[in-house]
């Protein structure tokens, strides 16, 4: 659902590179004046900062952990069997090549991709020295940090409805939608953008501000430590993936229980996000502030926070915007209003389990009947709904 300020916790991978110790990226590198890419010792990857070089270096990724890496084949060859599997099925059963979970699964792991990529084409941001830096100094970079923080954010954020919306509106045209449109489902119409700049703007410069603020007063170690550290290798990203995904699903479902029960939050907060007793992809911009607190940045932050703190697992700059990217996509897909295959609770999994139980078929419509019929389907993906007796899952 909301998600904006999420992305505070992820910033331009320019900002992982450290310049000693085995665990930098100092070798490997290729200084080409469309991109770069640079290889810690442990074999881990980042993509470039400029989008010129982007397919390079993501061909290099792709032939380094999917090609040269053991797991990374298993990996490849199991996806090659479901997508078969898959493409027979819908050919056997007549479905459009497009509804089919193998082209969804394509085009949602290329569209978060491509939204982080384009987040980390930012220029490289300065560390704030309150004490050697003169105050002008100081509140130039600040104001410089802040504002590349707010943009990489409303890329994330209002790049996953527009790359849904297109998508919609050109491959998935032909599929209806469960209500009746009453509303133009363009995310750039004047209305769309006055009700975003209502809401999710505020959550996004508040939010996005204030992480500045709070990591310019880390202790050096503690600074270059969240900045220098190097992005994971395939199998430790989709385990990380997972533990994200747990965490941040069981506090998405408790705060937006909460928004729900207590009719002042309720009345005060959440409401508007409700005036849209169906979903569109606009629907996604009826937040209070307050609600993209609640219902993405404390979920994902405390999620990131579980896999770097608690369970000692360090991570990326870009592998954090990645992850963020995945829940910005998943979370305005489930307002869509129609039953398209973009929407996956693991996506980089997706093709396979589905195969087993398509577990992801339902999921726009398990949180459409979250609008239509308010007291259920309080989390964002289904999982804990059901575990708990709150689910009311589509026939």
């Amino acid at each position: 659902m909301a998600r904006g300020v999420a992305v505070v916790f992820a910033k331009s991978p320019t900002e992982m590179h450290g310049d000693s110790g085995k665990d930098t990226m100092p070798s490997n590198e290729d200084d080409s004046p469309t991109g770069k890419r640079r290889r810690s010792r442990s074999g881990s990857f980042s993509v470039p900062m400029h989008p010129v070089g982007g397919l390079k270096a993501w061909w290099e990724v792709l032939e380094d952990e999917f090609f040269e890496n053991k797991f990374g084949r298993l990996f490849v060859s199991a996806a090659a069997v479901c997508a078969l599997a898959d493409f027979m099925r819908a050919r056997r059963n007549g479905t459009k090549i497009q509804d089919t979970r193998t082209v969804g699964c394509i085009l949602e792991n290329s569209g978060v991709l491509t939204l982080a990529s384009l987040r980390s084409a930012l220029p490289e941001q300065e560390r704030v020295d309150y004490k050697g830096d003169s105050v002008i100094e100081t509140v130039r970079e600040f104001v410089k940090n802040s504002i590349l923080t707010i943009l990489g954010g409303m890329i994330v954020e209002y790049g996953s409805v527009v790359l849904l919306h297109l998508l919609q509106k050109t491959v998935y045209r032909h599929v209806r939608w469960f209500r009746p449109v009453i509303r133009d489902p363009s995310p750039f119409t004047m209305r769309s953008l006055w009700e975003w700049s209502k809401g999710n703007a505020v959550a996004q410069i508040g939010g996005n501000t204030f992480q500045v603020f709070v990591e310019s007063f880390l202790h050096d170690d503690d600074y270059n430590k969240l900045v220098d550290t190097p992005n994971a290798r395939l199998g430790s990203f989709l385990r990380n993936f997972i533990v994200l995904r747990i965490v941040n699903d069981i506090l998405f479902y408790l705060g937006h229980r909460l928004l729900h029960v207590h009719p002042f939050i309720y009345r005060n907060i959440h409401k508007r996000h409700h005036s849209h007793m169906t979903t569109s992809l606009p629907t996604n911009f009826m937040f209070h502030p307050l609600d993209v607190l609640v219902e993405a940045a404390v979920p994902i932050g405390v999620g990131l926070t579980v896999i770097g703190k608690l369970l000692g697992v360090p991570m990326g700059r870009f592998e954090s915007n990645v992850m963020v990217s995945y829940h910005s996509w998943y979370d305005a897909g489930t307002h869509m209003g129609k039953n398209i295959p973009l929407v996956s609770m693991f996506a980089p999994f997706s093709l396979m389990y589905n195969q087993i139980w398509d577990f992801d078929n339902k999921a726009i419509m398990f949180h459409e009947l979250h609008h239509n019929k308010i007291l259920c389907n309080y989390g964002i993906t289904s999982w804990l709904d059901r575990l708990v007796g709150t689910a009311v899952m589509p026939k």
